[in-house]
């Protein structure tokens, strides 16, 4: 889904731990990734998902991007 809907110098936010596929489809498709981190669970020592804050702080970085 994510190759049929990306094109060349498109930018798409991911987490950083996504699936090996959707890195793949980026690549396949030319697009630029901007990865953002997930939360880790302390305890668990495992990734979480991320946070409103995380996926605001990337789409300012493409905002400060287009500018240039």
């Amino acid at each position: 889904m994510i190759l049929s809907t990306l094109h060349d110098g498109d930018k798409i936010v991911i987490p950083r731990n996504a699936h090996k596929s959707i890195m793949s489809a980026i690549i396949l498709s030319g697009a630029i990734p901007i990865y953002i981190d997930p939360e880790v669970n302390d305890i668990l020592g495992i990734a979480q998902g991320v946070t409103t804050k995380s996926v605001k702080k990337a789409l300012e970085k493409i905002q400060v991007q287009k500018q240039y």
